[in-house]
């Protein structure tokens, strides 16, 4: 596909300070759970009232850490989640708008908040030419009725860094035959791949760079 294939990572930690006490005098304390609770419902709405309907982007919490007694309000909570986006003006504007609500949250609560954001991973991005080299290469290998354009990907990957330095075309390679029970997603435990589908790679990006050194002697 060219142009955006998979989401900018980033990773977001959220530190919600409160006041301990009881669970039965919650008045003498600064209880950072409501805090908490608004937070996340009010950072939920970034999404859906913020962002271009028409411009993917996700944020999500994987974890909540707080507390250790069914009767005892704690100090602070901790979150963790995980912020995903394919444009720099989309992922500005959903950092922006997370560091706004919490710092409204903290006020509303009494509760200081900090929040950490951490830019793990730019978006892949399919160079014009690669893409077409690679597009090209892969029907000239294995004919034009095997090759598909797949659906953008919320999911991040490191070549990103590589399309930093230099251009270039991330494509998927089908491994799957379950003949020999290689049916299993890559982050299963029982993943395996056909490894009589590596070579049909390999032919695809020896072909894409001829492909690109033609296109490119071309324009001298």
């Amino acid at each position: 596909r060219e142009g955006a294939q998979m989401a900018a990572v980033d990773t977001l930690k959220i530190a919600v300070q409160g006041r301990g006490s009881h669970g039965a005098i919650p008045h003498e304390s600064n209880d950072p759970f409501p805090a908490v609770a608004s937070l996340i419902m009010n950072l939920q709405t970034i999404v859906s009232r913020n962002m271009d309907p028409q411009e993917p982007a996700v944020l999500s919490f994987g974890s909540i850490h707080g507390g250790a007694a069914n009767n005892v309000i704690p100090e602070h909570i901790a979150l963790t989640g995980t912020i995903r986006s394919f444009s720099p003006e989309a992922r500005d504007l959903l950092h922006e708008r997370v560091r706004e609500i919490a710092q409204g949250t903290a006020e509303a609560f009494r509760c200081p908040i900090h929040v950490d954001i951490r830019r793990d991973l730019p978006a892949v991005l399919n160079d014009p030419l690669s893409y077409r080299c690679c597009v090209q290469a892969a029907k000239d290998i294995v004919g034009a009725e095997r090759v598909v354009s797949p659906v953008p990907s919320m999911g991040g990957e490191d070549f990103a860094l590589f399309q930093q330095i230099v251009p270039g075309c991330m494509f998927w390679l089908g491994v799957r035959n379950e003949t020999i029970d290689a049916r299993y997603p890559w982050h299963s435990p029982r993943f395996t791949a056909d490894e009589s589908a590596l070579p049909v790679g390999a032919a695809v990006l020896a072909r894409s760079a001829v492909l690109a050194m033609e296109a490119l002697s071309s324009q001298a």
